[in-house]
């Protein structure tokens, strides 16, 4: 029985843009970030999958929010360490456990085809796919957090994973250097602080009316006196 993927595996197959935007992040926290990406890969695929019955995707998510309750990994879930990378993650920066229900939340939602008739409801999924995933990542970036300590259970589950991504970036373009990274950094946690403002305040959104041409999709023909001699 071959093992399970290791998150590192999982982020890299997914083929995702991440890897750059990583590079953006200090390297003490890069592994903590690849293990988010891989629990919501994981999660996203599981109510995708097109091979599971309706039953075993609404068993499966429901396994992995319980996880967050019980504060244990599932072996009944399979890939246990992914379960334990994450909950450590969450005990190391605090993170409530809500963000992480809330993106299994939005991807049940998925599991039941939907029209959105309102605004409110849009919101809601939104919060729930996008939103919550911004908020986990700015506990992860905001610089007054304090570093993985070397003797942290996540430390060790994570270094080999580190280094491996260390030694990819190195193809990057030189070009990225210290100062924009840290421009980018300091860019993304204020989209995200702004991000988590607007949702925390539950504004209402308007509906915006677009009025429409009256002659927009009728065929133009050129009058007499425009066509050529």
């Amino acid at each position: 029985m071959a093992p399970d993927p290791t998150s590192a595996e999982i982020t890299s197959k997914a083929k995702s843009n991440l890897a750059f935007a990583l590079r953006c992040v200090p390297a003490e926290r890069r592994g903590h970030l690849i293990s988010f990406y891989a629990y919501c890969r994981v999660i996203d695929d599981l109510a995708d999958d097109l091979d599971l019955t309706l039953e075993k995707k609404t068993a499966g998510l429901a396994g992995w929010k319980n996880i967050f309750s019980t504060s244990e990994p599932d072996p009944s879930l399979g890939l246990v360490d992914l379960q334990k990378e994450v909950l450590a993650v969450r005990d190391l920066y605090s993170i409530p456990s809500e963000y992480f229900v809330n993106v299994i939340e939005g991807c049940e939602m998925d599991l039941h085809p939907q029209r959105f008739e309102t605004w409110e409801d849009l919101q809601g999924y939104c919060y729930r796919v996008a939103s919550s995933v911004g908020l986990v990542c700015l506990q992860k970036t905001t610089p007054s957090r304090s570093a993985t300590p070397s003797n942290s259970p996540i430390s060790s589950a994570t270094s080999a994973r580190t280094s491996r991504t260390e030694t990819a970036s190195t193809s990057l373009s030189p070009s990225l250097k210290s100062s924009a990274s840290a421009k980018k950094t300091s860019s993304s946690i204020a989209t995200m602080i702004a991000l988590k403002s607007s949702w925390s305040s539950k504004p209402s959104v308007p509906r915006v009316s677009i009025a429409k041409p009256a002659n927009c999709f009728q065929k133009k023909t050129s009058s007499p006196s425009s066509r050529p001699a």
